[in-house]
């Protein structure tokens, strides 16, 4: 697509803002200052959202990924209520600079959540060795798991679980973000930067697609709508989540009755029922799908929680579950409300921020991550000609690749001459470091736990 239509797209979309903030990441606050329907969750109305050229700079940023979040920096950082700044969440988020994401970008009002009344005696159980056994269920056919699109933490759960949903059977993975083909995209074997889709750039997310096709899951897509600008937001929202639906009965019912089905979900998307504190209630992707079909899918939603929450003895995942019966009370203190009074999902998994100041600063990348120690990489980008501070982009590719249209495994926000965290496994990676002017330089490096090698970037 010509950026000349990227850009005009954008202007439409940025004179409904912040509604169309909404339409863009699927992940907004309900309010009762909103107007409007209650699809999705609505934001509070303002006067200003992203501008026009953020929204281009967002749909295209082109190579030098710096570039672009410097230029949506420059006008959004001030100018933009956190409730409403999607663009620059959503781009420091991309980049690897996780507390900035969370801090810049607020569709709650607030960087995390706080733990719920609910939720203050419970002792909660590793998330990750829990609902793998929840997985292994022969009765478990289809499995909704929520994600927000600027906590690329959230991708960290579905990475650690896709080996054990696949050993328990589970052999599609759709994924509500794909906009290509999921044959184009096996076939392909990679996702592609320009083609997969805009939340697909992020490296996790871009990460747990390869993880699954290397476990040999099939990718699913789901058709993609031009949102309505000028339609209420549960109009718009909602039409997109009944034509998605319709697909994903099409793709279950063709896979026959054996077929076990892993649904990756935007946020809001995995609520199961109906929901909303009062009429009219919100349908969602899952609960459209569990009223066409009469399956009863098992549904998770992510919640990221302040720092220093205690939820249960250290997990070894890093994330902690909240379900029935145990923990249902806590569970269950998040849902949005149901017509029905059943319950929106199944469980809660959370993900407890790392303490602010220096370990939550964007460089403490393996704690956000939940990275094991054998993963955890780190390399020295040096520098003579950069000012002090300067911020340097490093992208780490695999070796022997074309990097013409591939997302780095990872990529992150560093400074010349300050270890800078990677979350990989061990091996040989292509190294590219830009400024926000220019790429700076190029090189293989043999990345091992424990070592920070020097990369130059003259």
């Amino acid at each position: 697509m010509a950026i000349h239509s990227n850009l005009q797209r954008a202007r439409r979309l940025a004179r409904c803002a912040p509604v169309c903030v909404c339409l863009l990441v699927q992940a907004c606050t309900l309010s009762n200052e909103s107007s409007g329907g209650t699809d999705g969750e609505l934001l509070p109305q303002r006067s200003a959202g992203p501008s026009p050229e953020s929204f281009a700079l967002w749909a295209e940023p082109g190579e030098n990924l710096l570039a672009a979040l410097t230029a949506v920096e420059e006008s959004d950082a001030t100018t933009v209520p956190a409730p409403a700044n999607s663009v620059l969440g959503l781009l420091l988020n991309e980049l690897g600079a996780y507390n900035s994401a969370a801090l810049a970008y607020q569709p709650n009002n607030t960087p995390y959540r706080a733990r719920s009344m609910q939720c203050m005696s419970s002792v909660l159980p590793d998330a990750v060795s829990d609902v793998c056994n929840i997985l292994q269920d022969p009765e478990l056919r289809l499995v909704f798991i929520e994600d927000m699109p600027h906590f690329a933490q959230h991708r960290s759960l579905g990475r650690k679980l896709l080996e054990c949903a696949r050993d328990a059977g589970f052999e599609r993975l759709v994924l509500q973000a794909l906009e290509e083909s999921g044959a184009a995209l096996a076939q392909r074997g990679h996702v592609s930067r320009t083609q997969s889709g805009r939340f697909l750039r992020e490296p996790q997310l871009a990460g747990l697609v390869t993880d699954a096709l290397a476990l040999g899951f099939v990718p699913v897509d789901l058709p993609h709508t031009e949102l309505c600008t000028d339609c209420p937001l549960n109009l718009a929202l909602g039409a997109d989540a009944r034509a998605q639906a319709t697909s994903l009965v099409e793709e279950l019912s063709s896979a026959g009755p054996e077929a076990k089905v892993l649904v990756w979900a935007a946020q809001g998307q995995a609520y199961k029922e109906p929901w909303g504190r009062a009429q009219p209630y919100v349908n969602t992707l899952a609960s459209y799908v569990a009223a066409e079909t009469g399956i009863d899918p098992y549904s998770l939603v992510q919640l990221t929680v302040d720092a220093g929450t205690t939820l249960g003895p250290p997990a070894a995942s890093g994330m902690y579950l909240a379900s029935g019966p145990a923990n249902g009370s806590c569970a269950g203190s998040y849902s949005p409300g149901t017509g029905t009074g059943r319950p929106t999902h199944n469980g809660v998994v959370f993900h407890v921020a790392p303490p602010f100041g220096a370990a939550g600063s964007d460089g403490e990348r393996w704690q956000w991550l939940h990275t094991a120690v054998e993963e955890q990489m780190s390399v020295t980008p040096e520098c003579g000609a950069c000012a002090p501070g300067e911020r340097l982009l490093v992208q780490a590719f695999p070796d022997g690749v074309d990097l013409s249209d591939r997302v780095p495994a990872d990529q992150a926000l560093c400074q010349a001459g300050v270890p800078c965290q990677l979350s990989l496994p061990a091996g040989q990676y292509h190294l590219v470091v830009w400024s926000a002017a220019a790429r700076l330089g190029s090189q293989s490096v043999t990345l091992a736990a424990g070592a920070s090698p020097s990369i130059a970037a003259n």
